[in-house]
């Protein structure tokens, strides 16, 4: 079975749970016994982002993972600091936002096209992570609605409304701050970089420069971190979860 490695942690002595991402049957944790041992033949292609072929036996509890075979490690990815910590980072975000046995064929292709995208990139822009994030919202059902108001369907926007799942103008925030809903600022700009970031593959999103209105340089990189800081409180509150802040890769861009 053709599978990502999300991650691992320790399971009695010498036993780890496996924490895979499969193409055929989603996200799955397996028991992988003895693979903490030195002599172990699993333990060296069970590296978290590795591709891998498994062989899974059923167990009474758990499953039990008994055979791996590498089929892509990803080296230059783990010989660069920086994709090696963004790509680490968002495998184990993959880890915490699905479900074990939650099938989401579009998370595991997607995954993989962005590991071979990052792999041969001679370039790595902090807006591939942010990219990767908004495109995994959308495969859990919370894609934003970027082009209208979300509550009037206007097209003049100030704002990003994350309980409407997108989204909304001056007239429409005074009526949910009122409410004492959370809205966040959200030009028209930066709406703009989140759909690239949506529908645009990852030349387009590695290209990305988030520059805003009448600032072509001096604001970039403030622009930037705006644009990261939405998709990070948008993706916590729909996640519900507390999880890390990934800006850390806003300085990251070559």
């Amino acid at each position: 079975m053709l599978s990502i490695v999300l991650s691992r942690r320790d399971f009695r002595e010498s036993d780890q749970i496996i924490s895979l991402f499969t193409k055929d049957q989603g996200k799955l944790e397996l028991l992988a016994r003895g693979v903490k041992k030195i002599t172990s033949k699993n333990s060296a292609h069970l590296e978290p982002f590795s591709l891998v072929q498994v062989s899974i036996e059923k167990g009474k509890e758990i499953d039990h993972l008994t055979t791996v075979q590498s089929v892509e490690f990803f080296s230059d990815i783990r010989k660069n600091i920086d994709k090696s910590l963004a790509t680490g980072y968002l495998v184990s975000l993959v880890d915490k936002l699905t479900q074990v046995g939650e099938r989401e064929g579009r998370i595991f292709e997607m995954l993989v096209s962005w590991l071979r995208f990052v792999e041969g990139a001679s370039s790595f822009n902090s807006a591939l992570v942010d990219g990767y994030i908004v495109k995994l919202l959308h495969c859990l059902g919370f894609s934003p609605e970027l082009k209208r108001c979300v509550v009037c369907g206007v097209e003049e926007v100030v704002g990003l409304y994350p309980a409407g799942g997108g989204v909304i103008c001056q007239a429409c925030w005074k009526k949910k701050e009122k409410l004492g809903e959370q809205v966040l600022d959200c030009n028209l700009e930066q709406a703009k970089n989140l759909n690239i970031f949506l529908v645009g593959d990852w030349h387009a999103i590695n290209n990305a420069k988030c520059i805003p209105e009448g600032h072509p340089s001096a604001g970039k990189m403030q622009n930037a971190k705006l644009v990261h800081d939405l998709i990070y409180k948008y993706m916590i509150f729909h996640s519900e979860k507390k999880l890390p802040d990934f800006g850390m890769f806003d300085k990251i861009s070559h």
